[in-house]
């Protein structure tokens, strides 16, 4: 199990997005954030989320850089 059910949970706050700037001509950074990439002597959990965010976020950063929509 990866988060105990006698775990106490919290509600601290809600984010809401009321809006968004479409940036026409804008183009993407080639920069690809990696959650695997890590300085030496840090070592990842075996946590099944963190694996797979690093194989999505590879995939997201082919398709903007290929100027792909979803």
């Amino acid at each position: 199990m990866l988060w105990p059910s006698d775990r106490k949970e919290i509600k601290v706050g809600t984010l809401t997005i009321a809006s968004a700037t479409v940036r026409q001509g804008a183009t993407c950074e080639k920069i690809n954030f990696d959650p695997l990439v890590m300085a030496d002597g840090i070592q990842p959990t075996n946590d099944p989320v963190l694996l797979f965010r690093s194989a999505a976020y590879a995939v997201s950063f082919g398709k903007r850089l290929s100027e792909q929509k979803q």
